[in-house]
C-alpha cells in the first residue's frame, strides 16, 4: 500500500477494533466487467483456531476445515491465473490469519489419505497473498455498502458480469456469504456459490444462490462463451 502498511497489517488493525463498518482497504489494479468476478467473503470464517482439540477428540470436524481451505486456495489461484477478477472482503474473523504459525504447530499434519492440513493452509494463505497483491480488498460487515461497491459502474460493475461467484465463508442461511448474495441478487446480479464453500453443520439450513452452484460444467460453458466473445451463460 502507498503508506507502507501491508494489507494484512491494515486488516488486523481493523479486526482488532471490532468495528463492522465497511472499509475499502485497497483498489484493484484493473477490473474487466466482461469477465466473471470471484468474491471471497470473510475467509477467516474457515480458519478455526477454536477447534484446537486433542487429536482423538472429533479431529474429523477440525480437519475438514483445512480441506475446504485447500479447495478454496486452488480455486482462487485458478482465477488469478486466468486473469479473471477477484476481490476479497475481510471481516473480524480474519484476525485468525495472524495466528497461523501457532495453528500450524497443532494442526494434524496428515489427517487422511486425501489431504495434508499444513499444505492446505499454505495453499489458502498463498492464494490470498496473490489477491492482496493485485486485486481489490475490502473489510466489514455492512453488506449493503459492500454490494454498493461491487455494483458501482465505475468499478466492479457486478450487474454487468456474466457471473459473480461467492466463496470464502459458510453458505448457511444468514451467513455473511448468504447476506451479501441476497443483496446482490435483489439488484439483478447473476450470483453463484462456489462448490468449495461448506456449511457449518450437516443439519444447518443451507443458502442456495438462484443461479445455483458454480460447477465444473457451468465454468466450462462460461470459459467457452468468453473465448467466442459472448460472455453470457
Amino acid at each position: 500500500m502507498a503508506d507502507g502498511v501491508s494489507v494484512w497489517e491494515r486488516v488486523y488493525d481493523l479486526a482488532g477494533k471490532v468495528d463492522p463498518s465497511y472499509r475499502l482497504v485497497s483498489s484493484p489494479a484493473w477490473a474487466d466487467s466482461s469477465k466473471p468476478l470471484l468474491v471471497i467473503v470473510h475467509p477467516g470464517d474457515v480458519t478455526r483456531l477454536d477447534l484446537k482439540q486433542e487429536y482423538n477428540e472429533d479431529y474429523a470436524e477440525r480437519d475438514s476445515q483445512y480441506l475446504f481451505q485447500g479447495g478454496m486456495g486452488d480455486e482462487i489461484q485458478q482465477w488469478l491465473n486466468r486473469d479473471w477478477d477477484v476481490v476479497v472482503l475481510h471481516g473480524r474473523s480474519s484476525a485468525g490469519f495472524a495466528r497461523r504459525e501457532e495453528e500450524a504447530k497443532w494442526a494434524h499434519p496428515a489427517a487422511s489419505y486425501f489431504h495434508d492440513n499444513i499444505v492446505c493452509m499454505a495453499q489458502f494463505d498463498a492464494a490470498l497473498e496473490g489477491v492482496h497483491a493485485k486485486c481489490g480488498v475490502m473489510y466489514g460487515e455492512e453488506f449493503g455498502a459492500v454490494a454498493h461497491e461491487l455494483l458501482d459502474a465505475s468499478k466492479y460493475k457486478a450487474a454487468s458480469r456474466p457471473a459473480v461467484v461467492l466463496t470464502g465463508s459458510y453458505n448457511d442461511a444468514g451467513s455473511p456469504l448468504a447476506r451479501l448474495g441476497e443483496i446482490l441478487e435483489e439488484q439483478g446480479v447473476t450470483v453463484y456459490t462456489s462448490c468449495n464453500v461448506p456449511t457449518t453443520m450437516e443439519d444447518a439450513e443451507e443458502w442456495t444462490a438462484k443461479a445455483g452452484a458454480f460447477t465444473f460444467t457451468v465454468e466450462s460453458e462460461l470459459r467457452a462463451s468468453l473465448e467466442q466473445g459472448s460472455p453470457r451463460i
